[in-house]
Order: structure tokens, then sequence, then C-alpha cells
């Protein structure tokens, strides 16, 4: 996952305001990722998701990726310390992480990094060459919709959830 950061970067770079990307949690690795997953979801309530995520991969390895270094690192963002001490322990980031946890294995998907591309599956750190293949296909496709009447916002749930598959 921390190898694939720079790839994302360069994907969203050339494609400014065309990518937009959902992260769904799978905890491969229970022990070490469940302090960074609950991180992640109580600075998402700060609107801070991204910033966290930059920082638990600028700084992971073995050993950081405690409690207290999550805790840490929310203070370095600014987080109110109070309410992130309350959402890490509250339900609802707990909640979230197991109905991400259902979705991932009700898709099929075993182990991280992994993703879906307007549905299509691209498993593991690949070359931006990978990424920009499918986006610059799936592109196409939105781009063809637009000329038969569906609305850019409307493209992803009509044209890919409506008619897609239900796993892989």
């Amino acid at each position: 996952c921390q190898r694939v950061g720079p790839t994302l970067d360069q994907l969203i770079a050339a494609y400014p305001g065309e990518v937009k990307f959902v992260w769904k949690h799978l905890l491969v690795h229970q022990d070490r990722a469940r302090a960074p997953a609950l991180a992640a979801c109580a600075a998402q309530a700060q609107e801070k998701f991204w910033e966290m995520y930059d920082a638990i991969f600028s700084s992971a390895y073995p050993g950081e990726l405690s409690p207290e270094k999550m805790r840490e690192l929310a203070g370095m963002l600014k987080l109110d310390a109070a309410r992130f001490a309350r959402d890490v322990e509250g339900d609802k980031c707990r909640a979230d992480l197991t109905g991400d946890q259902e979705l991932m294995g009700s898709l099929g998907v075993r182990g991280t990094p992994t993703f879906f591309i307007n549905g299509r599956l691209l498993v593991g750190a690949q070359p931006i060459e990978a990424f920009r293949a499918l986006v610059d296909e799936e592109l196409a496709k939105a781009r063809a919709a637009e000329q038969r009447g569906v609305k850019r916002a409307d493209y992803y749930e009509q044209e890919v959830v409506a008619k897609g598959k239900q796993g892989l």
C-alpha cells in the first residue's frame, strides 16, 4: 500500500478533476492495521482523511503503527484530540471498518492494495501505465455516454453500477 502512494499522486496530477478515490479498509494484518485504520476513520470525521493517510504512510514501519503513534500524528495534524480519541474508540469507526471488511470480502478481495476502476479490477502496486490504460478506457466510455445525453454526474450510477457485475 505504501509503495502505490506516489503512483496515486501521479494519477491525480495526470487527471485533475476526473479521478475520484473511494477508500475502503481491508485489514489484512489485523494487529498492525487496526490502529491506523481507526485513526484514518477518526481523522475523516474531522475532514482530514488524506492528511492522516499521508502522515501514516510517510512514517510507517513496524513499531510506528501503534495507537500512541496515531495520537501523535493526530496532534501533528492539529485534530481535536478529545474528538479524535472518542472517534477512535467509538462505535461508528469500528462499524465502518467491519462494514468495509464485509464489503471487500463479498467482492472477493483478499489482499491490498486492490483497486476498482469503474468496477474493473487492478491488483497490487502497479505502475502508472497500468492505471492510465484503465482510466483512459473508462474516461472514453464516460465521454461516449455524455454524447448520448448521460450527464457526467450520473454516469457512474447509470452506466457502471446499474449495468455492472456484482462480484469478481
